[in-house]
């Protein structure tokens, strides 16, 4: 709240020219809090803050205005070479070596839609939407955001516009400092976990659409299982923030932007203030070299009691996955 109040003077509770003090800046915050958390009307909290509709609806705009001003650089940044190798040190413990997340879209239904848009918003559901791109680690920490496509796009329009694939490909820098080993092969192209729909490109791991042997369908499963991380943050994301479950009450795209903006980074903030990461952390930047055991995949399907060998398949790009140990290793050194 003090952040708020340093990025912007209209929190601060004001005296007016009798000597009596106007909203207090706990009012001020509490009601947009509200807002986003409950995503109820504004003239509802009227008897608990104390507050008008417009002047609630007012601070809730500029509320996130002043959270996206003041947290953006610090919980939506691009991930440091710290990261990358947090996130990889957890995705190799689960069985998906060089893995850096899960891929997926969310739709927010779109309900005061001027009536000459709907028709461009609209998309499978009929109603009016905007879509919600983002990559989220197995902690549900949030590493992309992209908000603004209409909903009468799919999956593969809003990638192939999105400036994910930008960084990731072009700018690829700090990528480019990580390598790891499976089956005895090194690779160096990490990559997201993402469901059938996306493109067969070397940056996206995909499931295998319709598996045969005792080895793909184990591949299949765990492949489907991890990528239910971006469906898990999606669905604390709108319970955290029922304003975004429900149909927006709000009239302008670019105030959509700041909410759902805004919601992220408090979800973000939460995830790291609850997760334990001190042993991940302690980790030395330099050496950024891991050897485990995949234990995802070693564990829960055999054929004949032994142990299946899916170790092939990583080598099959881009649909692959891990065998029995690798390393990740920093090609700088």
């Amino acid at each position: 709240m003090d952040a708020v109040v340093s990025r912007d003077d209209d929190f601060r509770q004001r005296v007016d020219a009798l000597g009596r003090k106007g909203i207090s800046t706990l009012q001020k915050c509490s009601a947009a809090m509200r807002m986003l958390a409950y995503g109820c009307c504004a003239d509802l909290l009227d008897d608990n803050v104390g507050m008008a509709e417009s002047t609630v609806l007012e601070y809730t705009k500029k509320f996130c205005e002043a959270v996206i001003a003041e947290f953006e650089s610090e919980y939506l940044r691009t991930p440091t070479h710290s990261d990358i190798t947090r996130q990889l040190n957890l995705s190799a413990d689960r069985g998906f070596p060089g893995c850096i997340g899960s891929l997926d879209c969310m739709h927010w239904m779109w309900e005061m839609c001027p009536y000459a848009l709907k028709g461009q918003f609209s998309g499978k559901e009929g109603k009016p939407s905007f879509v919600l791109e983002v990559v989220a680690d197995y902690r549900l920490r949030i590493w992309h955001f992209n908000f603004g496509s209409a909903g009468s796009n799919n999956d593969i329009n809003i990638v192939n516009s999105s400036p994910l694939l930008n960084r990731h490909i072009i700018q690829h820098a700090e990528y480019d400092a990580f390598s790891y080993t499976v089956a005895g092969k090194d690779f160096q192209n990490l990559y997201y976990l993402v469901d059938g729909i996306y493109p067969s490109y070397a940056c996206f791991m995909l499931t295998i659409s319709k598996p045969k042997s005792a080895k793909e369908k184990h591949f299949a499963k765990q492949q489907e299982a991890a990528l239910k991380d971006v469906e898990r943050a999606f669905g604390v994301l709108q319970k955290r923030f029922r304003i975004l479950k429900l149909p927006s009450q709000i009239w302008y795209a670019e105030d959509m932007v700041s909410v759902i903006k805004a919601c992220v980074i408090l979800h973000n903030m939460i995830v790291e203030d609850e997760w334990a990461v001190d042993d991940l952390e302690d980790l030395p930047e330099e050496d950024t070299h891991v050897e485990t055991t995949s234990r995802a995949i070693s564990r829960g399907v055999r054929a004949s009691d032994e142990q299946l060998d899916v170790s092939e398949l990583i080598t099959r790009p881009p649909t692959s996955v891990g065998s029995q140990s690798f390393s990740i290793e920093d090609s700088s050194h």
